[in-house]
């Protein structure tokens, strides 16, 4: 009686338990975002190298992807990314990007807002995935 009343117990609760785990990553989303925040991280840095000063808020994703117009222009060598695009993280939202950076002013800083589209601390969140 026990045994099959614990039976019972582990069978219903399994799932409980796996449920968050299983939300989180069941795709490889949060490895994939953090590829990606990792290759954007790369392809700012190597905008930064050409241009001596990484892409601003103002100027978005787009700076990595088209050549700008006056002085900037001539130092230009892009695009930085391969296919040509800015990618949305596997949550469909975009990925956040702020510079100077909110947790380190000297740096800048992207990040997704992990499987529940949204973050409460500009990339603190324990399901946000980060470049710092």
């Amino acid at each position: 009686m026990i045994r099959s009343v614990v039976v019972v117990f582990m069978a219903l609760a399994l799932p409980l338990m796996a449920w968050p785990l299983a939300y989180y990553d069941s795709d490889g989303n949060v490895r994939t975002a953090e590829t990606q925040v990792s290759l954007l991280r790369y392809a700012a840095k190597d905008f930064q190298m050409d241009m001596g000063r990484p892409p601003t808020e103002d100027e978005g994703w787009s700076v990595l992807l088209r050549q700008p117009t006056g002085e900037d222009a001539k130092r230009w060598d892009g695009p930085y990314m391969d296919p040509a695009r800015i990618p949305l993280d596997p949550w469909g939202k975009p990925y956040v990007y702020h510079y100077p950076g909110k947790h380190n002013p000297a740096a800048a800083e992207i990040y997704s807002c992990g499987p529940d589209r949204t973050s409460r601390s500009e990339g603190n969140d324990s399901d946000d995935i980060s470049s710092w």
